[in-house]
């Protein structure tokens, strides 16, 4: 993953490598009087347009590959709490139950009609410190 997001992993022709090479022989081929002004300049604006074609590419794949590695993160520290949880929820006196569930309500938010409990995952070791347990009254849907 870290080879990927450093670009390494990256086609040659997305590295620009393959087009900065055919540019210095389209100017070296201009330079030395084999190729008239207006086909290197054709050519040459071609290979910019190109060039800037896999740039963006290039910084979307990028992208991508950091959205992957953070989801992949994510997943991985998601999965290791539940292991935890799921581990020692039987043997859990009350108090620790309730502790836990208090851990996993993000908010609960009461209307005239009923109750809605939000919960929460944590995502990382440090937010399973966090008590993020919040009481609202959802005043846009009594009015």
């Amino acid at each position: 993953m870290q080879r990927a997001q450093s670009g390494e992993w990256l086609p040659q022709e997305l590295q620009g490598t393959s087009l900065s090479g055919q540019l210095e022989r389209l100017t070296e081929a201009y330079m030395t009087a084999v190729l008239p002004l207006a086909e290197y300049k054709r050519r040459r604006q071609d290979l910019a347009q190109r060039l800037e074609a896999l740039d963006n590419q290039a910084r979307q794949i990028k992208v991508s590959v950091r959205q992957q590695m953070e989801l992949a993160s994510l997943t991985s520290s998601i999965t290791r709490f539940c292991q935890r949880v799921s581990c020692g929820l039987e043997q859990a006196a009350f108090e620790q139950k309730r502790q836990l569930v208090e851990l996993l309500i993000d908010r609960v938010v009461v209307t005239a009609e009923e109750v809605e409990i939000r919960y929460v995952i944590p995502t990382s070791p440090n937010s399973e410190q966090i008590r993020c347990c919040h009481l609202l009254t959802d005043y846009s849907a009594a009015k």
